[in-house]
């Protein structure tokens, strides 16, 4: 996650934004949705 916000300093355009929040939504989706399988069993 650190290297994410490091990289929005390094962020050129508005494309290259986009990716990143991209990533970083599913990251969070992914990361919700390992908790949540764990925590069913």
């Amino acid at each position: 996650m650190a290297a994410e916000i490091l990289k929005t300093v390094l962020v050129r355009d508005l494309n290259e934004l986009m990716v990143l929040g991209a990533v970083i939504l599913l990251r969070a989706l992914l990361s919700l949705l390992i908790h949540f399988e764990m925590k069913k069993d």
